[in-house]
């Protein structure tokens, strides 16, 4: 008994050639998507539409989606993760394959094509005669898609689907790995901040390694945190509050180091530029205040007590590397200037002030600050000239 194969195997295409080998090259999933595309063209697979989209772990963001369009711009966007309860997944072919559909195709032509799901009408409105979707799996067990759409007279043939349907796995091992860099890059950058994610992805993992930089510091801390404690929306009150500060450091081109309990630590790189980093913190320091107020109107609003917090901002030379354990490491801002930081902010209450800062960051900075006098600060050694921002 004989079996005829067909003359062009799947492994035999430039297509699976590409996804197997790539290059060496680590392309994001826009690239991927891109590179597919044109390769099945070059196999003499008529796509017209390509869209592939991938579940994602990240605390923002639940999915990512690439569309390609022959003679248009590649579309990727994101969605949160209020994707999976929205009508647009909802009545999707891909909630279908979520549910256990082992794909779907449909057939655009004719006087009464079967449009039952949205995305079937919009790709027929824009020329495609054929549909086809299927999942991809991931080995993790997520269900993703890719689907296809061709605007030839007669759709797909069937050996253009079961061709489709064999490079599938391949394009799951491919985007397993893209998604993985993805993930990984995000994650590090959410919780070390985009420096210190930069520097681990580029090795830079050796625990006691670090770095001397010179930067403008900021230390922001809530008041009355003991009280608010006993509140049962403390995690939603303190996300809030940490909004605010973290949306006008980074505003300003800051990177928050890291949380302290309800504190935030968080540095502006000066460089050789000193000047320009103690300015850009003092605006931060302002707009968190900003931010502070008008969360405070809604707090009341609803009945609930207003919130007051402190800033320290100083200028000195801190040590940015892996401190902890052999097993369980951080990487952060550590040095004297980082202790006289904190202890600069401990003395605010007792000044009556919202926003400090010290002689070294004073003497950089051209904004408004004016002197309180020199004070003796826990732990450090001499007394500290102290400025407070205008008000």
């Amino acid at each position: 008994m004989t079996v005829d194969f067909p003359a062009r195997t799947v492994f035999a295409s430039a297509t699976a050639a590409w996804l197997i080998d790539h290059g060496g090259r680590a392309l994001d999933m826009a690239g991927l998507i891109e590179g597919f595309a044109a390769r099945l063209i070059e196999d003499g697979i008529p796509v017209q539409r390509l869209s592939c989209a991938s579940l994602t772990v990240h605390p923002q963001i639940r999915g990512r989606n690439v569309v390609w369009t022959r003679g248009h711009a590649t579309l990727a966007r994101t969605r949160g993760h209020e994707l999976e309860h929205s009508a647009v997944f909802r009545d999707s072919p891909f909630a279908a394959l979520v549910a256990g559909a082992p794909g779907l195709r449909r057939r655009l032509e004719g006087l009464a094509p079967q449009l039952d799901y949205p995305i079937l009408a919009e790709v027929r409105d824009a020329g495609a005669t054929d549909y086809v979707i299927l999942p991809v799996r991931f080995a993790s067990g997520a269900v993703n898609y890719v689907s296809w759409t061709t605007d030839r007279a007669g759709g797909f043939t069937d050996p253009d689907i079961w061709f489709l349907a064999d490079l599938v796995p391949l394009l799951a091992l491919r985007l397993e790995i893209e998604a993985a860099r993805f993930e990984g890059g995000v994650l590090l950058a959410t919780y070390l901040g985009a420096e210190a994610a930069r520097r681990v992805l580029a090795g830079d993992i050796r625990r006691g390694e670090g770095r001397t930089i010179r930067a403008a510091l900021w230390y922001s801390d809530m008041r009355g945190f003991t009280a608010l404690a006993a509140r049962t929306d403390v995690v939603v009150v303190l996300n809030r509050y940490f909004e605010c500060a973290v949306g006008a450091v980074e505003n300003e081109g800051g990177e928050i180091s890291k949380f302290i309990g309800d504190a935030v630590l968080a540095i502006f790189p000066a460089a050789a530029d000193a000047a320009t980093a103690c300015a850009a913190a003092l605006r931060a320091a302002y707009d968190a205040d900003r931010r502070l107020a008008a969360f405070n109107e809604s707090q009341q609003a609803a009945g609930q007590a207003p919130l007051a917090h402190t800033i320290a901002l100083h200028l000195g030379d801190v040590t940015f590397g892996n401190i902890g354990g052999p097993d369980r490491l951080d990487f952060t801002v550590t040095g004297a200037a980082v202790n006289e930081l904190a202890r600069l902010e401990e003395l605010a209450p007792t000044l009556g002030e919202t926003i400090v800062a010290s002689g070294a960051f004073a003497a950089a900075c051209s904004g408004a600050l004016h002197a309180r006098g020199r004070h003796r600060l826990r732990g450090v050694a001499e007394p500290l000239e102290v400025f407070a921002a205008a008000r």
